[in-house]
């Protein structure tokens, strides 16, 4: 577990890994969770798709597009917070 995540926090974000939920109006499926940053990973599960490039950079096909959402963030304050989108995924759980 990551120094940065609580107990709670990676649980939630755990158990969410494999679901399909709802980020902005998009449906998609959180396939991944990151540890430093903790983040988790979401793959557009809709229409949403972007190109990819090689590794010379050349635009060869079309893969579903990614998002990632922070578990945490920092505020004005510069205490941190939840992440509002991941209180959003959480809260929709």
């Amino acid at each position: 577990m990551s120094e940065f995540m609580s107990d709670d926090n990676e649980k939630q974000a755990r158990d969410l890994l494999g679901r399909t939920v709802d980020y902005r109006g998009r449906t998609c499926r959180v396939v991944e969770l990151l540890d430093d940053p903790p983040a988790l990973i979401l793959q557009d599960e809709g229409s949403g798709t972007e190109m990819q490039a090689n590794q010379h950079g050349e635009a060869h096909r079309r893969v579903p597009r990614n998002y990632t959402v922070a578990l945490y963030h920092y505020n004005a304050a510069g205490e941190r917070e939840v992440h509002p989108d991941f209180r959003a995924l959480q809260a929709a759980d």
